[in-house]
């Protein structure tokens, strides 16, 4: 406190708006930084999960048309339909395989790892079925199709489909935990905006009162002791222990009361001696008029 107040008024001053200015660029900077994060979670909930979630619904649904299709030759007693479905079937197989390639290299994590390589078992097992269950339609052999499409192709393709299901339920409950990693992200932002916010203010304060007391408190000393002058009080002994400009003034002010005191203190001197001498000379005066009547 001491070395606050020895510093002058014009370096408190400036030292006060540079503390609020730091302040102020401290709350931009940090707000700016939060936001940046916010940003990058956000780009990265867009880029990989929801990418990897867009994959796997699309798999999902070439997966449904499949499982559909097979089953409709199957049952179906019409005999042309597998040559109809014939190009559907490969380019759902094509297009299946594509997104597979793409879903592999974004799969992470011992869950998903674990589930992703069940699906491809249950893929082989569902696509033999399919195929053995066409091919004994085609060959005219009805009672063995329904058999394998009850017994084998149904419960692998539902397996099949339930697990893709799984991964896509997976991916979705990523992205929602990655959407409340933001959420959580956004608000430590908020308070920590917000506690820089109350400091700063706290901190206004403080130094406003400091330069306020720093300032007034001697200002004000300085005006009682000219009204005490002025008063004709002269005995006022005046402390004044800081360095600034205001502390200046005190000194000068001392300074002034030292060398009013001094000259009063000379004045009544000369009064006094006058005073004497002039007792002495009408003594003197009157005993020269008592001589002169004597004689």
């Amino acid at each position: 406190m001491r070395t606050f107040n020895n510093l002058s008024i014009g370096t408190r001053l400036a030292a006060g708006f540079a503390l609020t200015l730091f302040m102020v660029v401290l709350i931009a900077g940090t707000g700016i930084w939060r936001l940046r994060q916010v940003d990058a979670a956000t780009q990265a909930t867009l880029a990989e999960p929801l990418t990897k979630e867009r994959l796997i619904a699309e798999w999902y649904t070439q997966i449904f048309a499949a499982v559909r299709r097979t089953a409709a030759i199957v049952k179906s007693s019409d005999s042309s339909l597998a040559a109809y479905f014939k190009e559907d079937s490969a380019a759902t197989s094509k297009l299946s395989t594509e997104l597979i390639k793409q879903i592999e290299p974004l799969i992470s994590g011992d869950k998903e790892t674990a589930l992703f390589q069940r699906i491809q078992e249950q893929r082989k097992l569902y696509g033999a079925a399919r195929d053995n269950a066409v091919k004994a339609k085609a060959e005219g052999n009805t009672e063995l199709a329904d058999k394998i499409l009850d017994e084998q192709f149904t419960p692998t393709a539902k397996a099949y489909q339930e697990s893709v299901r799984n991964l896509l339920a997976l991916q979705r409950e990523n992205i929602v935990a990655t959407a409340a990693d933001i959420d959580a992200t956004s608000a430590r932002g908020e308070m920590v905006i917000a506690g820089l916010t109350a400091f700063s203010l706290l901190l206004g304060a403080l130094s406003s009162w400091l330069l306020t007391r720093g300032i007034t408190g001697p200002i004000r000393t300085a005006v009682q002791l000219a009204e005490t002058v002025a008063a004709g009080d002269l005995t006022q002994r005046i402390a004044a222990d800081s360095k600034d400009e205001t502390g200046a003034l005190l000194r000068a002010l001392a300074h002034m009361n030292e060398s009013l005191a001094r000259i009063v203190s000379e004045v009544r001197s000369g009064t006094d001696t006058i005073g004497t001498a002039s007792g002495e000379i009408a003594a003197g005066s009157l005993d020269l008029s008592s001589r002169t009547e004597q004689q």
